[in-house]
């Protein structure tokens, strides 16, 4: 199992608890939205029309109620003044509403055509899917009573009404604390919005019902989460839903004892609290540190949340003694904690005193596992962290605490970009002065393209079980869906009806991902799990989930017409037997993703027929397959080559005579077959096209198989200008030239670079006027690095690009540390940037080489339109020469020895570490 497992599922949670916010929404005799918008003018102006509103005036007049209890509604997280600002800014168009509100409603769960995952009556276990139940459902209620709340659109209210009353009707026992709880907590949140608010459709039904399921959740265990012994964060998650609980219920009894828990703490073992007085030191520490950053930023989340609704209570509600605002509680101690994590997560050193877990664990050091993964998307879920808009817009503006008091929390705040945190907890005096946009429009199409054919693995009609699989909301550049997701060992998956057309499809496509050093595998059955087998997919060990890479398989045999079809998963060696997720499954009558005999092309024109299944191409020749499907299209063209001399092939659609979408320059492989990979524009060929490979000038080329792939997009270059602190030195922000200059002897912390499931090297752009010795290290200065080079100084001052051997390849994201010992304009670092064609290094290594014995290697180096560049030697074994294009050696003694080549174009420059076994 990759090490970041546990972290990247705390990140759920905190996606769960943290990004959407617990709005509660309440009917009352005191309106202060007017207050809490002012300074914006025309906010009421009429927003009906071409746009999503259909009723801007839900909760229009509405303000705080107080209850006999002391209680103020709305009260949990959100409230009423916030809600009513949030509504009024999302329909005048001011950012960042309107930019956090188009991100809400491209959220699958926030569609008011949201299929729910349960309900359920009992909900337990741990690292099953079963436990996300109610968490997504949750979710999804939250999010479409906000919909409601900003559009006045009835759909998404009823939506909402559904989800509650279904769980309620339902549930008879919550134990999960982690990942279940917080769907409470969101549900408690729409259900508050529903009951204060008119024209919701709540009834004193709905009340007595909802309030016996919190009843449920707030019961000591077998039954509810009300404890006192979770663990560290997971207390957090816990304590939201019963802070949710005792507000909606009323319940000062409930309030005090959880406050108490989350102030002064009573876990009866103190070193696993979450409590602010044992969580955060007085110099800010924040002791979940010394396991990982994302449980950390666990406690500050939840701990954020529950000092907002706090703050809330204290402020508009009278509770008298329990009318206690944990922002400011003890001198701001949890902003304490937030600017210790922030300086650490910037890359800056923190001063860490070892913490006694329990009486067996002791973290002596703080970790460096997902350090700095906090300024961005975090990156599974594509939402941001809430600390600028919970915890930096809080002790800003309302507390007044300027930035040069807080400036590693402040400087991460700028860092963070706008996501539906800022929908709900962004103050007024946070308002851009840009001109508002207006109402938002209706929705759109946010899935992905209907024209690729696909089915969304999750529509599908019957599962093994709800323990086996689960549906989890997804959105990348290919928009907005469910994907399946933690399919267990065994678990199956069914597809009533699924076409496989009127033209015979005899290929199986499936997009997936998983967290395996083997693949998993998918059997296609026809009509239930042990029905007839007409194929074999397969789930790439892709290093995570969601890195999805799509796989092709032919079927036994054509298919056509509907048929059931049922997919069952085995073979993954998780260490919590997860099989994987899918995105989408389709059929085709070919793939690009296969790998595609040439000479079996259906159609050729001029060619010759070679040995092993080849076929050579004269100028002019071309071969071809029709109706090849490229679903959204192809980066990377690979081919196993044979030519003579440089030679060039186009890709063209439609006919040998159609338009050119592609060029691919081939390099002289001496007559030997060679494997050659191209990049080209990712959208060349998209959807099921006739396509030809044209050979238009050089050599005859002879081809074995062909086949086009996604390539390993995106590994998203990093701009310098993100620099999140400079530990060591100095650094300047160029901003006519969009570049970082980073001064001799310094050392700069970058944002996580996303690695996948593992890169070949690390690219960066830059300028200088001499060589500079580079330095990469990742999560921390005193690791082991991860490339070393020596630039070479820039031709007349222009920026180039050098790419930097990764020894070894990290996998997943990691903050990097980047150091020079001279002057450096630095543009980007980018890991595998396939679109930029660098030369291409070949060195044919023998198996084996036998000390005493001459061994001469060959050595090749092309630019993208296939001609020869300069070579040189960084590092030969002793006595080895590079002669021309060949390393002549013969080596003395037995042992592997390396050999470091540089292929210099003029422009980009490229490393190849291979390693020679001596015998």
């Amino acid at each position: 199992m990759h090490v970041s497992l546990s972290s990247r599922r705390r990140l759920l949670t905190t996606l769960f608890t943290a990004t959407l916010a617990f709005a509660l929404v309440s009917a009352g005799s005191v309106d202060r939205a007017q207050a809490a918008s002012s300074g914006v003018d025309g906010l009421v102006a009429s927003t009906v029309g071409s746009s999503a509103i259909v009723d801007p005036d839900i909760g229009r007049g509405q303000g705080t109620v107080i209850s006999a209890a002391g209680f103020a509604h709305p009260g949990i997280v959100s409230s009423r003044d916030e809600l009513n600002l949030m509504r009024d800014m999302v329909q005048k168009g001011v950012e960042p509403w309107r930019s956090a509100y188009e991100q809400v409603r491209e959220d699958p769960r926030a569609s008011s055509d949201y299929r729910l995952q349960g309900p359920l009556a009992v909900v337990e276990g741990f690292n099953r899917p079963i436990e996300y139940t109610i968490g997504t459902d949750g979710f999804a209620a939250h999010a479409n009573a906000l919909e409601w709340y900003v559009t006045g659109n009835p759909a998404y209210r009823d939506k909402a009404l559904d989800i509650i009353r279904q769980w309620s009707a339902k549930l008879t026992n919550l134990t999960e604390f982690i990942h279940a709880a917080p769907g409470v907590a969101r549900m408690a949140s729409a259900a508050e919005i529903l009951r204060y608010t008119e024209g919701s459709g709540w009834t004193d039904a709905d009340t007595a019902a909802f309030s016996h399921l919190l009843r449920i959740v707030a019961s000591p265990p077998p039954v509810g989460v009300d404890r006192d012994d979770m663990f560290q964060n997971q207390a957090g998650y816990g304590h939201i839903a019963l802070f949710a609980a005792a507000v909606f219920l009323d319940d000062k009894a409930l309030f005090a004892k959880y406050l108490n828990r989350a102030t002064v703490g009573t876990n009866p073992v103190p070193g696993q609290d979450f409590s602010l007085d044992r969580q955060i030191r007085d110099n800010g520490q924040l002791n979940e540190m010394g396991r990982d950053q994302p449980h950390a930023h666990g406690d500050l989340t939840t701990l954020a949340e529950i000092a907002q609704t706090t703050w809330i209570q204290s402020r508009e509600g009278n509770l008298g003694d329990l009318g206690t605002d944990l922002f400011a509680y003890r001198n701001n101690r949890l902003l304490s904690g937030a600017e210790f994590f922030a300086k650490y997560n910037l890359g800056y050193d923190v001063p860490w005193t070892p913490h006694q877990l329990n009486p067996t664990t002791l973290y002596k050091q703080v970790s460096p596992t997902t350090r700095g993964e906090f300024t961005g998307k975090l990156s599974e879920f594509n939402v941001n962290s809430p600390l600028k808009a919970l915890i930096y817009n809080h002790y800003h503006y309302e507390l007044g605490v300027a930035d040069k008091d807080m400036p590693n929390l402040s400087a991460m705040a700028k860092q963070i970009g706008s996501d539906w945190n800022d929908l709900l907890w962004t103050p007024a005096a946070a308002a851009s002065s840009g001109k508002p946009a207006g109402p938002p429009a209706p929705n759109g199409n946010y899935g992905p393209d209907p024209s690729f054919e696909r089915v969304a693995a999750a529509d599908w009609t019957e599962t093994s079980g709800k323990n086996d699989v689960r549906n989890d909301p997804w959105v990348d550049a290919d928009g907005s869906r469910l994907i399946v997701r933690d399919i267990q060992q065994g678990g199956w998956i069914k597809y009533a009806n699924f076409d496989f057309g009127d033209v015979p499809r005899d290929t199986f496509l499936l997009r997936g991902g998983a967290s395996t050093t083997v693949p998993t595998q998918v059997a296609v059955h026809l009509d239930s799990p042990t029905g007839e087998l007409i194929g074999n997919a397969t789930i790439a060990p892709t290093g995570w989930y969601t890195i999805f890479q799509t796989t092709a398989t032919r079927l036994t045999r054509p298919m056509t017409g509907k048929h059931t079809i049922v997919l069952t998963f085995t073979g993954s060696n998780n260490v919590y037997h997860w099989q994987g997720a899918v995105d989408w499954i389709k059929v085709a009558s070919g793939s690009a993703q296969l790998d595609n005999v040439a000479a079996a092309a259906p159609a050729q024109q001029g060619t010759k027929p070679g040995p092993d299944k080849s076929v050579t191409l004269p100028a002019g020749a071309s071969i071809g397959w029709r109706d090849l499907d490229f679903d959204n299209g192809a980066q990377s063209f690979t081919a196993k080559v044979r030519t003579t001399g440089p030679a060039t092939l186009e890709l063209r659609t439609g006919s040998p005579d159609g338009p050119a979408v592609a060029t691919y320059a081939l390099p002289d492989t001496g007559g030997v077959w060679l494997p050659v990979q191209r990049a080209q524009e990712a959208r060349a060929v998209v959807g099921r096209k006739d396509v030809y490979l044209v050979q238009t000038g050089g050599a005859d080329v002879s081809l074995g198989t062909v086949r086009w792939t996604e390539g390993v997009d995106p590994y998203v270059a990093t701009p310098a200008t993100a620099v999140m602190g400079t530990p060591e030195g100095h650094s300047t922000v160029l901003g006519a030239e969009s570049a970082l200059l980073v001064q001799g002897q310094s050392a700069i912390a970058l944002p996580p670079v996303e690695f996948k499931s593992g890169a070949q090297t690390l690219a960066l752009r830059y300028r200088s006027a001499g060589p500079v010795s580079v330095t990469v290290h990742s999560d921390t200065m005193t690791s082991d690095p991860i490339a070393v080079g020596v630039l070479p100084a820039s031709p007349d001052g222009q920026l180039r690009t050098a790419r930097l051997p990764l020894m070894p390849s990290p996998k997943r994201a990691h903050l990097l540390f980047i150091t020079v010992d001279a002057p450096l304009v630095l543009k980007q670092v980018q890991a595998d940037p396939v679109n930029a064609e660098p030369p291409q290094l070949t060195v044919q290594v023998p198996d084996l080489v036998q000390a005493g014995s001459e061994v001469r290697i060959p050595v090749s180096a092309y630019d993208a339109d296939g001609n020869a560049v300069k070579i040189t030697a960084e590092t030969l074994p002793p006595g080895a020469r590079l002669d021309r294009n060949v390393i002549v050696w013969t080596p003395r003694d037995s042992g592997d020895q390396s050999i470091v080549l540089v292929g210099d174009d003029g422009h980009d420059v490229t490393r190849k570490s291979v390693s020679v076994a001596v015998g």
